[in-house]
């Protein structure tokens, strides 16, 4: 961020002019810039954070995925306007700059402003922090709208897009010895060399600017155009020079080759001197045998490659290529043997170079690729809000009478995997915070409770709802019957911990069909089961009976029959 950017701010607080503020934090994604190239190469989605002390601003970024455990997250669950006051904060919530608990910061009161795009997705939230008490009604909120901080962020964004252009530039082949430009939809880009060509300080230009450039230096010849992003890379040489004329694509384009069989191989440096993508290329080159044909070259940064070789070069080969490549990573990959032909490579390459694996192995990046893609859809559900909580008012079967609420959170799609069973208990636990719910239920894994901020939170809810919270622990993620010999006395000590914090313990079938139900029968007060048949059946009314005639209490998720019992209970339809 630009230091403009910190007076942009900087105004926007003056024009306000609010009494008793004591600090400002201004934190916005989902940013959007003016041209496909600038905006391709913003690889994760970020959060940006401005946060204004005084006459200073600091600033910093991380990655969405990271708002979780932030009062962000809350105001983007919330999605309106909200004052807040020093003593709401009753559990551990961090602020989003310093990333501490919100209640080391000074303040009586916090006004909490998230704005939306036109969509009405959540692109950003402003924090205010007063030292003197602030009420719904005051004048002061009406000065805050969320459409002028959303022309606050449009703002921001078009200081930082000048930064971003150099970037672009500073980053793309900057290493190649060519004058060479690269065509957006919108803008040219100069590297360092064309812009001294030029005679240019500023290394882009709009087209009609470009095209007036080449009429007025003849001597700029065209040699290549390569495929870079959606745009193209066009190459020049003056006076029909020709040093390092070979294309080097983009690894975007990786894709797009139309070899049926070839070797894919990988080289990433690892050493401590200086040396450039030509120096990568020319020694791979060397290495590879002489009737070899010409391979194609992609750049995937500066001190990583990849050539695609249009045989299947043999193993002995590529294992005494490996030999001799010393301070660098060497992956090779052959269609048809290593993995099917059919297989995208740009995902392979990002994988090899996330893990720096030594060697491919299909089996293992399967299962990497399954893991990243249920939480890229996580972070996505999180991002456009895709998730919801209901509310399902739990029965007595007997007379029907209200016994509980089972809160339960879901996004369309996900997978329980234990990142998304965390978040959910998080959104809930949020929801329990903010909104009277008669007597919750819900269910969290037991994997969860190896987790201090997960106590913690527990603690939090367990005073709020005195003797009223019941939980529903599964057991999703741990084969128990081949455990570890100490996991029967880890979970009986969370249920003891449990019941010492007035928390009514059930279990799901997960625990109680298991070789464990014996150790923890005395530890949980009941069973939550979906029916499948268990009622119509001798087995299944045997089991249940057991249970009933000691006194357990049972939650029938699921069912279609007729029951009546004092301690069986069933959901109603959810009541938002």
């Amino acid at each position: 961020m630009k230091t403009n950017s910190r007076f942009l701010l900087l105004e926007y607080l003056y024009s306000l002019q609010l009494p008793n503020l004591n600090q400002m934090t201004f934190c916005f994604w989902d940013k959007v810039y003016p041209d496909d190239l600038a905006q391709m190469l913003l690889k994760q989605p970020e959060v940006t954070v401005l946060h204004a002390k005084g006459i200073r601003v600091y600033t910093k970024t991380y990655n969405l995925s990271e708002i979780s455990d932030t009062i962000i997250d809350f105001a983007v669950t919330m999605k309106e306007t909200m004052v807040l006051s020093y003593q709401d904060f009753t559990y551990a919530i961090n602020d989003p700059y310093y990333r501490k608990d919100m209640r080391e910061l000074s303040f009586a009161s916090l006004l909490m402003v998230p704005f939306a795009e036109e969509t009405e997705k959540i692109t950003g939230v402003a924090f205010f922090y007063f030292s003197e008490k602030l009420y719904p009604e005051d004048d002061i909120i009406a000065q805050i709208n969320p459409k002028s901080l959303r022309k606050l962020k449009d703002t921001l964004i078009q200081d930082e897009i000048e930064a971003l252009h150099s970037e672009i530039v500073k980053q793309v082949y900057a290493d190649t010895a060519l004058p060479w430009v690269i065509m957006s939809d919108q803008r040219v880009y100069l590297s360092t060399p064309m812009a001294k060509v030029l005679g240019r300080e500023s290394g882009t230009v709009s087209l009609s600017e470009w095209e007036e450039l080449l009429k007025t230096n003849g001597k700029l010849n065209p040699m290549k155009r390569t495929e870079l992003f959606h745009s193209s890379m066009e190459y020049y040489a003056e006076h029909k020079a020709t040093t390092k004329n070979e294309p080097v694509f983009a690894v975007d384009y990786l894709d797009q080759h139309d070899l049926e069989r070839f070797t894919l191989l990988f080289l990433a440096y690892r050493g401590w001197e200086d040396k450039t993508t030509w120096d990568h290329i020319a020694l791979l080159s060397e290495l590879l045998p002489q009737g070899c044909e010409k391979p194609l070259l992609y750049k995937v940064n500066d001190d990583t490659i990849v050539f695609l070789v249009s045989e299947t070069l043999d193993k002995r080969l590529l294992v005494k290529i490996e030999s001799r490549l010393k301070d660098y990573l060497f992956v090779f990959l052959r269609s048809g043997r290593d993995f099917p032909v059919k297989l995208a490579l740009r995902p392979i390459v990002d994988y090899l170079v996330a893990t720096n694996a030594p060697s491919f192995v299909l089996s293992e990046y399967l299962e990497y690729r399954t893991k990243q893609n249920e939480h890229q859809y996580l972070l996505e559900a999180i991002r456009d809000n895709r998730f919801n909580i209901k509310e399902y008012p739990v029965c007595r079967t007997a007379d029907n009478q209200r016994w509980g609420t089972l809160i339960k959170m879901e996004v369309r799609g996900a997978k329980p995997t234990p990142d998304f069973q965390e978040f959910q208990f998080n959104k809930m636990m949020q929801f329990l915070l903010v909104n009277q719910v008669e007597k919750p239920i819900f269910f969290l894994d037991s994997l969860l409770l190896k987790k201090r901020s997960v106590w913690n939170k527990l603690k939090k809810i367990g005073e709020i709802y005195p003797d009223a919270v019941t939980l529903i622990v599964t057991n999703n993620f741990q084969d128990v019957n081949n455990a570890n010999p100490n996991y029967p006395s880890i979970l009986s000590e969370y249920f003891h911990r449990l019941h010492q914090m007035g928390i009514t313990v059930l279990v799901d079938s997960t625990l109680f069909s298991s070789n464990l139900s014996y150790q923890l029968f005395p530890l949980f007060e009941g069973l939550a089961i979906e029916d499948w048949g268990l009622f119509e059946n001798e087995l299944g009314k045997t089991l249940i009976n057991f249970y009933l005639n000691r006194m357990k209490q049972v939650i029938v998720l699921k069912t279609t029959a007729n029951l009546q019992h004092d301690l069986i209970y069933h959901l109603n339809k959810p009541t938002n």
